[in-house]
């Protein structure tokens, strides 16, 4: 749910893309984390050369326990 495949033309069109993604991310306040992400987000970018990035930030990464948060 929420997948999409978006082509860039050059490298200004990938950071746009970026940043399109990044706020559409959905974070929240913990007692540990003033921003703390609560959605999965992974971006794979495929190189011409053939090669694969895959970038990745996982909700809930902190101990439930400490940072008082909820659902």
């Amino acid at each position: 749910r929420g997948l999409r495949r978006v082509s860039a033309g050059s490298a200004d069109d990938a950071v746009s893309i970026l940043g399109r993604g990044l706020a559409r991310r959905h974070v929240a306040a913990t007692a540990m984390n003033g921003r703390s992400s609560r959605s999965h987000t992974l971006v794979y970018i495929y190189l011409p050369c053939g090669s694969t990035v895959l970038f990745a930030d996982l909700a809930g990464s902190e101990r439930l326990e400490r940072t008082g948060s909820e659902g």
